[in-house]
Parts: C-alpha cells; sequence; structure tokens
C-alpha cells in the first residue's frame, strides 16, 4: 500500500487555483517619458497621465475629469490644472466635432496621448 505525501495548504493552493486572467496594456510610458513628465510637469501630471493610459484600451472611454476626481480624491480644479499643462506639453489632445442631422446634432470627441500622436495630429488638421 503506497501512502500518500502529505502536501501543505500552500502548495494545496498553488495546485488547485486557476491562475488569473491578467491583461497587459498595450500603451504605457516608457522610463524615459516619465522622467520628462516628472521634471517638467510635476509628479501628479505623470500619475494622470498614467490613468489616461490605463485607460486608453477600454472601448468607448469617455476622458471626463469626474472619473479622475474619483479615482484619485483629488478637486476638480486640481484635475483641470494638470491637464491643461499636458495639453500645453503636448502629451494630451481632445479634438471635438460636430455633425448636424436633420433632428439631432451629435457631438464627438476624440481624445490622443503622448507627444509623437499629439504632435501629428496637431500638424495634420494644421493647429
Amino acid at each position: 500500500m503506497v501512502t500518500p505525501v502529505p502536501v501543505s495548504r500552500v502548495q494545496h493552493a498553488l495546485i488547485h487555483c486557476k491562475p488569473k486572467k491578467r491583461k497587459a496594456m498595450s500603451s504605457y510610458l516608457s522610463a524615459v517619458e516619465k522622467k520628462e513628465i516628472i521634471t517638467t510637469l510635476g509628479d501628479p501630471a505623470c500619475l494622470l497621465m498614467d490613468f489616461y493610459l490605463s485607460k486608453s484600451s477600454v472601448p468607448d472611454y469617455t476622458f471626463k475629469d469626474e472619473a479622475v476626481v474619483r479615482a484619485f480624491g483629488w478637486t476638480a480644479r486640481k484635475v483641470k490644472s494638470i491637464r491643461q499643462k499636458l495639453t500645453r506639453a503636448g502629451w494630451y489632445y481632445q479634438k471635438r466635432s460636430t455633425t448636424r442631422g436633420s433632428k439631432v446634432t451629435e457631438v464627438f470627441v476624440a481624445t490622443y496621448l503622448g507627444k509623437e500622436k499629439v504632435k501629428e495630429i496637431k500638424t495634420k488638421y494644421g493647429e
């Protein structure tokens, strides 16, 4: 007769638990970009940019200040100030466009993140 080998609870948990499915972010800031944002705009701007990039993979996500206020506990005024700093520095850009139908006017907002993408879009639209 074979005697069973005792298994500790930790080993048992590792054997029988399924690994969690984690999604990797496709957009992120490199160490050089983070250093540039922190030295020119400050730590909160880097944190806000990371937040925006983490939400960039969510379909139809609206980049509004209220979500950042809830996530970080900052005031709306602080979020707006930091977002405007990112916009002036060329890291964040929102392009609004409207289409007018016979009965309904629709507003579309496209958000662009990252220095290269913002620069590309601004030169494309001549802004």
